[in-house]
């Protein structure tokens, strides 16, 4: 399963227009699969780069996922901030709404998640590039579920008493 995630990871990867980087902008993972499912792979580990960019109008928590499946909080990125992180390809990023996460994991706004895929970075421009925009982080208001449901029940309905009209021979 892992595997077969990672290698989706990286089918969707966007290069950079700089042709003369190394780096890669990296897809955002859902980083609730990351932290619960997810775990950092000894044996795979070749050394990486992350180079973190916040587009976000407020700071955020960054958490490693270790070989346990544990967080293991590393920084917190200001808003519009960015931070160079060393990392190996292996390794999950979480990245949640700073203040709201905790090391047990299922806490917090979690906002994106990342796993570096260009290996052995020689400067920091070849580091894979994670654009924190907060992909995952949008939940409808219950207004908006109700709604939704709503209009789901009506189009049933709309269906099944057009299904049980006599059709006239």
């Amino acid at each position: 399963m892992k595997s077969m995630f990672a290698a989706a990871a990286m089918a969707a990867v966007l290069t950079l227009p700089n042709a003369a980087a190394a780096g890669v902008t990296l897809v955002s993972l859902d980083p609730t699969y990351l932290d619960t499912i997810d775990t950092s792979d000894v044996g795979a580990s070749i050394p990486a780069g992350i180079r973190f960019v916040n587009e976000l109008d407020y700071a955020v928590d960054l958490f490693w996922i270790n070989y346990s499946g544990d967080r293991v909080f590393y920084a917190t990125i200001a808003a519009f901030g960015i931070r160079l992180q060393s990392t190996f390809t292996s390794h999950p990023w979480i990245l949640a709404r700073s203040g709201t996460a905790t090391l047990a994991q299922g806490t917090g706004e979690l906002v994106d998640g990342f796993i570096a895929l260009s290996t052995n970075p020689a400067t920091f421009s070849d580091y894979d590039v994670a654009y924190i925009r907060g992909a995952f982080a949008a939940v409808p208001e219950p207004s908006t579920w109700a709604l939704a449901i709503a209009g789901f029940g009506l189009a049933g309905a709309g269906l099944r008493r057009r299904s049980r009209t006599a059709v006239p021979a």
